[in-house]
């Protein structure tokens, strides 16, 4: 069976198969309605939409209404622990899947089977091209996101994400049922009915106010709106904050 966005699906979660940290931000993102209000209200003004971006961490604005599968995400350099930034003039490159012009610079992300490469390119004069990484607290994954770029570049097996970036499928189970419970507020139905849904068992409604499941679901919803209003942030980022936590 296929993927389906029906939350009352069981199938639910397949849609987020193969996700990673930036993919999750940016499904919990596109579901914040003040994003989608500020989204929608740009319209096609550049300049506001450049302005939506920057609130948002993003180098520029995402439509909503596309999933991560659809369209990925641009993630500011300085939120994005695994981008690269390459100063060096122009080169070719394959297996570009996203991309955002400017004068002096590229906002790259390219499609790789192991993990995709989200890459800044700044354009100088000269022939050398140089790695840029930063002195702070996200350097040692910096650093393994340009190894893992380099291996790209030079047609070799670029590995997996480092740890603790990636996700284990635990936490995509997570994230996915938080997402699932979002996505059911909006039908209005009963907390109990997406309890049955979502744990695959009969709840009685007498059993309900003290069931662990009830609590488990509360949990794990506010920690999915959390994930959406700010937390998506922390969770493109590990070393920001603990957003997998309370789950």
């Amino acid at each position: 069976m296929g993927t389906t966005n029906d939350w009352r699906s069981p199938n639910y979660g397949d849609q987020f198969r193969g996700y990673e940290r930036p993919d999750f931000a940016q499904e919990f993102l596109r579901r914040n309605p003040a994003y989608i209000a500020n989204y929608k209200r740009a319209g096609s003004d550049e300049a506001i939409l450049k302005e939506v971006a920057a609130r948002w961490g993003l180098c520029v604005a995402f439509d909503p209404s596309l999933k991560a599968s659809e369209a990925k995400a641009l993630w500011d350099n300085k939120y994005n622990p695994i981008s690269v930034e390459i100063r060096g003039p122009e080169i070719e490159l394959q297996n570009i899947e996203e991309e955002h012009h400017g004068t002096t610079f590229r906002n790259i992300l390219l499609a790789d089977k192991d993990g995709n490469h989200y890459v800044i390119w700044k354009k100088t004069g000269g022939e050398e091209y140089q790695i840029v990484v930063p002195m702070c607290c996200d350097t040692t994954l910096k650093l393994k996101a340009a190894y893992r770029f380099w291996r790209h570049i030079e047609g070799k097996t670029a590995g997996a994400y480092p740890s603790p970036y990636r996700l284990t499928e635990q936490q995509r189970t997570r994230l996915s049922a938080a997402l699932q419970l979002i996505d059911s507020e909006k039908s209005g139905a009963s907390k109990r009915s997406v309890a049955e849904i979502l744990y695959d068992e009969t709840i009685s409604l007498r059993s309900w106010s003290d069931s662990s499941e009830r609590a488990h679901m509360r949990r794990l919803l506010k920690r999915g709106k959390y994930l959406s209003d700010e937390g998506y942030r922390q969770l493109l980022n590990p070393s920001s904050g603990p957003a997998l936590a309370g789950a």
